[in-house]
């Protein structure tokens, strides 16, 4: 492989597969596509933090704030990962995930059987992703100081502020400690922030 600037690094999980046998399946698509199903998907993760907000909180419509943005997201994920120009291994890894996790929620809430034999294959698949990709997903350099990578940066600690706020609140609803409706409501506020900032405030690249 050259070593010039376009030159890209293999992918660990492509080890484990005969390269001769498998290989990177590519698509030819519009320029812009898979910027314009960001924004749907983002919203949708933005709607879900709500969702599991009411459901803390026993509001009504909690269920409907939760199953539609995951069924969205599990009708949209597929059409993100058809467009993409070049699959690797872990991009199946991910599409299988992200429709495991989506089943395993839907038939949580619904009490439907089966769910822990979705639960169960998508943790596994949450596993290998995060063995074999993790933090390098976000695409994120410490040393770059530059704009771009600051902004990626803080959408990053947004998203993961709103996860966390929402999770203690979880924990504090679960174990009837007060204080569950102001990290719920500073959960909100984060996932807002991160949402407005993501899909209003920063241009495409």
């Amino acid at each position: 492989m050259d070593s010039g600037a376009g030159a890209k690094k293999k992918h660990p999980l492509n080890k484990l597969f005969n390269q001769s046998t498998f290989q990177p399946i590519t698509v030819r698509l519009p320029k812009h596509q898979h910027k314009i199903l960001r924004a749907p998907l983002r919203m949708c993760i933005s709607i879900l933090f709500i969702g599991i907000m009411f459901k803390i909180m026993h509001w009504p419509f909690a269920n409907i704030l939760i199953i539609a943005p995951i069924v969205i997201i599990a009708i949209l994920y597929p059409f993100r990962f058809a467009y993409k120009k070049q699959k690797l291994p872990i991009d199946f890894v991910k599409l299988f995930l992200v429709l495991f996790w989506a089943l395993n929620a839907i038939f949580t809430l619904l009490h439907w059987p089966y769910a822990m034999v979705f639960r169960t294959i998508a943790f596994v698949l949450l596993m290998t992703w995060l063995t074999f990709e993790g933090l390098n997903y976000f695409d994120i350099n410490l040393k770059d100081s530059s704009e771009k990578n600051r902004s990626k940066f803080f959408s990053i600690v947004l998203f993961i502020l709103a996860a966390f706020f929402i999770m203690i609140g979880s924990a504090f609803k679960m174990m009837h400690w007060p204080g569950t409706g102001l990290f719920m409501i500073f959960g909100f506020i984060f996932a807002v922030v991160w949402v407005i900032k993501d899909l209003i405030l920063t241009k495409d690249q």
